[in-house]
């Protein structure tokens, strides 16, 4: 071994490396650790390791590696893989690089790449170290020819950034490190005093300056020309794993509780992620296939979020996930209808893999990102249709010409085509083209509510969605009557419209008040509407008068204000399901649930508000909370109520000592809390 760490013949280097290389590929690695790897780099590998004993530390200084063991291991790592760019004719990259790292040239076996990844972080740090300290010593070509070969490249960088380093196997470690040891110090690069660099037992040093200089030193090792090439993924594929953490890390930060350790290891994968989208960004996008696994990953992550979390900077956090859904979902439409119409199969089955967290998207509470999922639902379903680049919209195509073509492609039975035709129908209500006749339209649309394909039925809604949005003088009256048809529609159908009828809520924005009435007595008409207690589908008419009390719920919240002249009907149709619907059915117990969060609801979403707002119905509300949370069986209906209470408690505590709100925002100076004193005569 001592051919490899010290100048002898170019032949006799390169034959000492031949021979490394090939007892690798012979012997059991943990043989080959104990015999070969560990005595060359165990100088480079202690980087990895605990701090040594004070005794083992070499030439009695503060040196835990020298500047000669260094160089003596970065020789070692060159004439492991000589012989591959010697042999395989490479001669000439010789000349162009003084350090000839060990992937120049063929692609060495996997099993001595493998054999050599514990020395690759230590080669990373080295490098960055010498770039921060503007030393001639580097390791920047082994770390090229690691990220050009290796094909765990991207996740062997992204490691880097992190405090600490993935424990090497144990035949790498020497027997000084058999038993652990707790120390407060760690092992850092230092200047070895003759121009290189060296290891030594320090305190610990700021985290975040030591990863800002590995992140340098990765943005420009990824920058190099070797590596500038088309066929080169390693940017790509880093990018896409550092933000699938990500998205881990911030789905799952609901539930685990962080610590400073894993905060630093979030930060620096995000300022890697940062780093390459500012400095990299052609090579980020380099492959189609990586920038559609990536719109997966971030759709999937923000889809599996829980909905219950909670947290004092929720709302922010709630800001930032519409942004980058919204980019997300933007991105992929521009993908899907401005790119390549011709699309590899890995691209394909992307696409395809897309709709599952674009389905669920599509139920989105946000309005706008509802719509953008919907839409590109239907075109991702729509390019298997033989002709569906060629169906453009032209200028001259009339109302009843779009109509007729619609109504053709959802008669089909194949999904692609009648997604062909909700996609056509919503695109002219969107771009506010003239409809002749919204009747029809709308009459269209509900029957296609029943269509069997989610993704079909999903579409129908947002295109009901965007009529009420642009005709909503006809398109609510209208939905709000068909709610009401037990006769003509389907429970399911209703169901659905009920939620198409909300989306259209969520769109009226200010002017919600002015349809307010239509809204809560159209839902209230649907609630109070009771089937015999024998009827076979009483459970199914449940779900439907449930899921109205669900969004009557979000339609007081949204009136805000305005509810104040209709407050009382509100309640007292809360009131008679909590006091007549008491039995343990599945029907009653789900009217029961529906109810209960009508008044949840209200108090999440007005807040201190509602004082204002309904003052006069505060009385009854309490009371039918209380009486709930003190009587209820079921889990469900006695969570909403408890915390329905301790939401109100928490509302009355802030009104009483004037927390938050300055007694001159309230009409007459007064809290509202006296109602509560009032007496029921």
């Amino acid at each position: 071994m001592w051919l490899l760490t010290y100048p002898t013949t170019k032949l006799v280097r390169e034959v000492a490396g031949l021979t490394v290389s090939q007892l690798i590929l012979d012997h059991p690695i943990d043989l080959v650790d104990q015999c070969v790897l560990r005595p060359l780099f165990l100088p480079l590998l202690r980087f990895s390791l605990p701090p040594p004993s004070p005794a083992t530390v070499s030439d009695g200084i503060a040196f835990i590696s020298t500047e000669n063991e260094l160089d003596a291991c970065i020789s070692a790592l060159k004439c492991t893989t000589h012989h591959f760019k010697t042999y395989g004719g490479y001669m000439k990259l010789e000349h162009e690089y003084r350090h000839v790292g060990m992937l120049l040239g063929p692609v060495p076996p996997a099993p001595v790449l493998e054999a050599l990844v514990p020395v690759f972080r230590p080669l990373v740090y080295l490098d960055a170290f010498a770039r921060a300290r503007s030393l001639s010593f580097t390791s920047s070509q082994e770390s090229v020819l690691f990220v050009q070969q290796l094909p765990s490249a991207a996740s062997r960088l992204a490691s880097c950034v992190l405090p600490s380093s993935a424990p090497l196997r144990p035949s790498l470690c020497p027997d000084d490190c058999a038993t652990p040891r707790h120390s407060t110090s760690q092992v850092v690069y230092c200047a070895g005093g003759s121009g290189g660099v060296g290891l030594r037992q320090d305190q610990p040093h700021d985290d975040n300056v030591i990863i800002d200089n590995v992140i340098d030193a990765i943005v420009d090792l990824l920058g190099q020309p070797q590596l500038d090439d088309q066929n080169n993924v390693v940017v790509g594929e880093l990018f896409s794993h550092l933000l699938t953490t990500y998205m881990h890390v911030k789905t799952s930060s609901h539930f685990e509780p962080s610590n400073d350790r894993s905060k630093s290891s979030d930060t620096g994968s995000m300022r890697l992620l940062l780093r390459l989208t500012e400095d990299l960004g052609p090579a980020v996008l380099r492959s189609g296939v990586l920038v559609l696994q990536c719109l997966v990953t971030v759709l999937s992550m923000y889809t599996n979020q829980d909905a219950d979390a909670t947290g004092d900077n929720e709302a922010d956090d709630d800001d930032d996930d519409m942004d980058v859904l919204s980019v997300g979902l933007s991105m992929a439409t521009t993908i899907v209808q401005a790119g390549a119409a011709a699309r590899s199969a890995d691209e394909e089955a992307l696409l395809t893999q897309m709709l599952v967290p674009l389905e669920q998207l599509a139920r989105h509470p946000k309005a706008p990102i509802a719509e953008m999922a919907s839409d590109l639902c239907l075109h991702i379903l729509a390019r298997s249709a033989d002709d569906h680049k060629q169906d453009v919209m032209t200028a001259a195509q009339s109302f009843a010409e779009m109509l007729d073509r619609s109504k053709a492609d959802l008669q089909s039975a194949q999904v692609p085509l009648r997604a062909r035709g909700l996609a056509r129908l919503t695109r002219w209500i969107r771009r506010r083209q003239p409809v002749d006749n919204v009747e029809a339209l709308v009459a269209l649309c509900v029957h296609h509510l029943a269509d069997a394909d989610s993704y079909v039925y999903l579409a129908a809604v947002q295109a009901l969605a965007g009529l009420g949005d642009v005709y909503a003088d006809k398109t609510i009256p209208l939905l709000l009557d068909a709610l009401a048809q037990d006769a003509t529609y389907s429970v399911e159908q209703r169901i659905k419209l009920s939620e198409a009828l909300l989306f259209t809520a969520r769109r009226c924005g200010d002017v919600m008040p002015k349809y307010g009435r239509a809204f809560v007595f159209g839902y209230l008409r649907c609630i109070r509407s009771r089937k015999l207690p024998n009827d076979a589908n009483e459970i199914e008419e449940a779900t439907l008068r449930a899921s109205c009390l669900s969004n009557l719920a979000e339609v007081c919240g949204l009136l805000h204000w305005a509810i104040s002249p209709y407050i009382t009907d509100v309640v007292g149709c809360v009131r008679g399901i909590l006091e007549t619907e008491r039995l343990a059915t599945d029907a009653h117990i789900a009217l029961r649930r529906g109810a209960v969060f009508v008044l949840y609801n209200m108090l999440q979403l007005m807040g201190r508000d509602i004082l204002e707002a309904v003052p006069d119905a505060m009385t009854p509300i309490y009371r039918l909370l209380k009486m709930e949370a003190s009587t209820e069986k079921d889990a469900v209906c006695r969570f909403h109520a408890e915390n329905s209470v301790k939401a109100l408690d928490t509302i009355m505590r802030g009104e009483l000592f004037n927390v938050g709100q300055a007694s001159s925002s309230r009409p007459g100076g007064l809290p509202s809390l006296i109602f509560l004193n009032q007496d029921e005569r």
